[in-house]
């Protein structure tokens, strides 16, 4: 299973460290990391979870990801995706984003 992420303009090779990704979540009202380096998005993403990780992307592959985009007084949306393999699923903190007749 290949496991990345990308904060703060940095990809991050592998699981990042959670006290690593704590100041993200962690920092003062103005601090946050959506005020800093001008990027308002971040992600961690897992390819070939499942057992998956031979097969290539939409021919049975599973891909886990989680988009984050932080706006200032708005605080940051999550969009969570679970597509491969029999999977085709979305949420997000606005609800349920699953397209009609494509979920799971």
């Amino acid at each position: 299973m290949k496991k990345s992420g990308y904060f703060d303009s940095q990809e991050i090779k592998g699981w990042p460290d959670p006290q690593e990704l704590r100041p993200y979540f962690y920092a003062p009202p103005g601090q946050e990391w959506f005020h800093t380096g001008g990027n308002d998005s971040a992600s961690i993403e897992a390819e070939g979870v499942d057992g998956t990780d031979g097969l290539p992307a939409n021919k049975g592959r599973i891909d886990i990801r989680l988009w984050m985009w932080g706006i200032p007084r708005l605080g940051v949306l999550l969009t969570y995706t679970k597509w491969g393999g029999g999977h085709r699923v979305t949420f997000s903190s606005k609800g349920d984003l699953t397209v009609a007749g494509m979920g799971a």
